[in-house]
């Protein structure tokens, strides 16, 4: 949970450095790892949070259309 925090921490930091091009919307925690969903001009802002906040990246999966 410690390191959670602190991927947390470095995400809100990043999200602060890069202004209104990213926001996050939630995550979900797996057994396997952490999937976040976030709102993001371009898939290059994505990876430039994940640097500055010094959490890997995966695989950038783009939402077509949300389902109420």
């Amino acid at each position: 949970l410690e390191k959670k925090q602190k991927i947390s921490a470095g995400s809100n930091a990043a999200i602060a450095k890069l202004g209104e091009t990213i926001e996050w919307d939630h995550s979900y925690l797996t057994g396997e790892g952490t999937y976040c969903v976030y709102r993001a001009d371009s898939p290059d802002t994505l990876r430039e949070h994940g640097a500055l906040a010094g959490a890997p990246i995966g695989k950038i999966t783009p939402v077509t259309q949300n389902l109420h």
